[in-house]
């Protein structure tokens, strides 16, 4: 269950938070499209995914797992400062540049079939539009190993709820598994409410996560309560799943969308990658 509580920042780089409003939105690739929300994490903080109100409006972070006095099962965000200096554990700028972004955690060693995990939502813009494209840049710096039982471990680092006063679940997913027996890391779409992982487009199947690269998940996302809805979703412009006629939120109920770092459990840990120019925009 979710912790509302801002726990303990982890790897903290830069430890100050500068108040302040969002600045002037990006142009985007897209010439009709129109971005809706951007955070680029230069106020060296993650205000961005905040603004304009704080949970009660924008958005947020939601943190949660087991607690122990060792540390296991915490969770968290911390501000990263980009690093040309390959000594740093750090990673260099993304492709569309910034000094700040964002690191998430996720240590989940407590057994027992605990999850544990870091979620920086936004729900202001999807529940103000009922499509909408969703993209983020991400920089995994290593390979890490899922473990645990086959029949339900998970890595979801991106994901859609659907609430109503009486419900509050996930509706699709993108995790990462490993391939055997490379362990190499790659995307699978899952729908949570079906428990099916919808089939890549013919071709794609084989495209991997990279490892200490820059790269990019893109999404378009039609938030339906009947099966009117649609899902779409590229790694680095490459359509990897175009699923139609489907339900993707609860009839009567609103959209949400994260960006998680959360997991049943991952080798080696604590596991953690960082997050960039994450945006919203209208199709």
């Amino acid at each position: 269950m979710d912790t509302r509580s801002r726990l303990p920042r982890v790897l903290i780089v830069a430890a100050f938070l500068v108040a302040g409003m969002l600045g002037s939105l990006p142009s985007t690739t897209r010439a009709q499209s129109q971005v809706v929300w951007f955070a680029d994490h230069e106020e060296a903080s993650d205000v961005d995914w905040y603004y304009p109100g704080g949970l009660a409006s924008g958005g947020g972070e939601f943190d949660s797992g087991c607690a122990s006095p060792s540390g296991a099962g915490w969770a968290g965000s911390s501000f990263a400062l980009w690093d040309d200096d390959p000594n740093t554990p750090y990673p260099p700028a993304p492709p569309n540049g910034g000094n700040f972004g964002l690191l998430m955690v996720s240590v989940a060693s407590c057994g027992g079939g605990q999850a544990a995990g870091t979620r920086m939502f936004r729900w202001a813009e999807p529940r103000a539009f009922d499509e909408l494209y969703y993209k983020v840049w991400y920089y995994i710096p290593q390979k890490y190993t899922l473990v645990g039982d086959p029949a339900w471990f998970f890595w979801n680092i991106f994901n859609w709820k659907s609430k109503t006063a009486t419900q509050n679940d996930a509706f699709y997913a993108i995790n990462i598994y490993n391939r055997p027996p490379t362990g190499n890391m790659y995307l699978r779409l899952y729908n949570w409410q079906t428990g099916t992982f919808p089939s890549r487009i013919p071709g794609t199947e084989s495209l991997d996560v990279p490892v200490n690269q820059w790269f990019y998940i893109e999404a378009l996302y039609r938030s339906r309560g009947d099966s009117t809805g649609l899902v779409k979703v590229w790694q680095d412009g490459t359509l990897l799943w175009d699923v139609e006629n489907v339900q993707t939120k609860y009839s009567g109920g609103v959209t949400e969308w994260s960006v998680n770092n959360y997991t049943s459990g991952l080798e080696p840990q604590p596991a953690y990658f960082f997050v960039d120019n994450a945006e919203i925009r209208t199709p």
